[in-house]
């Protein structure tokens, strides 16, 4: 390598999108190639210039020579990376503009909040698409009984805000009704239909008029929760 230490090349990937990065071997430190990270993962355009010139970034740029896997010649490429540490500052600094369609900007938050939930960025800014868990506190019982039971749900989940109520739900079929091959902007419960439990019993509850004992049991009052039961039996469940 140009600055002589060694590397080794890894893959890694956000969403649908594969990439290359270097670990260094002597430190475990990893570099990603700005210009592409940028361009591949971001959809951005990029000058060099702005990161190299900033003090906040070029702490954390070197220029490396390495064996290109995206070229068809054994000509060593070099080029400027940046290391983990930088990548997180560069995301928690990165805002979507408003150019481009509607949707092309949709795509762009998309892909943002799956880097920033790859590199363990939380971002504190509004916006569509969030790569994290949301403070689930202020959602509605149902709700909360659903996500904390969803199976699917893990770190690498894209939370979608709802149009309607503002809450943000995984941006899958679950939570979000399909309209002409695409995924709608407001959610299930905001379009007059519901969330589907994977807990069969609480789905079962919730298909027979049991939602206050599904309250009691979020609230896990035990003697509530008795009571309860013995209500809605009594009422004519099961």
């Amino acid at each position: 390598m140009g600055d002589d230490m060694s590397y080794k090349l890894e893959e890694y990937s956000i969403i649908n999108i594969t990439s290359y990065r270097l670990l260094e071997i002597n430190t475990g430190e990893y570099w990603y190639p700005l210009s592409l990270f940028i361009r591949k993962v971001l959809f951005r355009n990029i000058n060099i210039a702005q990161y190299r010139d900033n003090d906040i970034y070029n702490k954390h740029m070197r220029v490396i020579e390495y064996d290109n896997p995206d070229s068809a010649s054994d000509t060593k490429t070099k080029a400027w990376f940046m290391n983990t540490e930088g990548i997180y500052i560069l995301l928690q600094n990165t805002k979507i503009n408003n150019t481009g369609s509607a949707r092309e900007k949709l795509a762009k938050e998309k892909y943002l909040a799956a880097a920033q939930s790859f590199f363990g960025v939380v971002n504190n800014n509004p916006q569509d698409y969030i790569g994290y868990q949301p403070d689930l506190s202020n959602y509605d019982v149902w709700s909360i009984m659903c996500l904390t039971r969803d199976t699917t749900i893990n770190n690498n989940t894209i939370w979608k805000k709802c149009n309607n109520c503002g809450f943000y739900y995984p941006y899958n079929k679950k939570y979000f009704n399909e309209a002409s091959g695409y995924l709608a902007n407001k959610c299930k419960q905001c379009t007059g239909s519901d969330f589907v439990c994977e807990n069969k019993r609480l789905q079962y509850l919730h298909n027979n008029n049991g939602l206050d004992l599904i309250y009691q049991l979020y609230l896990n009052d035990k003697d509530k929760i008795i009571e309860e039961l013995k209500k809605w039996l009594s009422e004519g469940g099961i």
